[in-house]
């Protein structure tokens, strides 16, 4: 079972990687694209999770939990 202390991990984990590739030059939209397809999310919810904007707690643990399962 995910807890909220993995949830926050995984958001750590988008934001990191959503700012390497910002360095790269890419736009933070493309560059979630790219993790939507390396995560199979919608790149507006790992956006959102970056953000901490999601509303929903099933979402954000479903989306948390394979971001989890496909970084480690």
């Amino acid at each position: 079972m995910i807890e909220a202390n993995d949830i926050a991990k995984a958001s750590q984990i988008i934001k990191d990687e959503i700012e390497t590739y910002c360095l790269q030059g890419l736009s933070e939209i493309s560059t979630c694209r790219y993790l939507a397809n390396k995560y199979d999310c919608y790149w507006q919810s790992l956006q959102k999770l970056s953000n901490n904007q999601i509303k929903s707690c099933k979402k954000a643990t479903e989306i948390s939990q394979k971001i989890l399962e496909k970084h480690l």
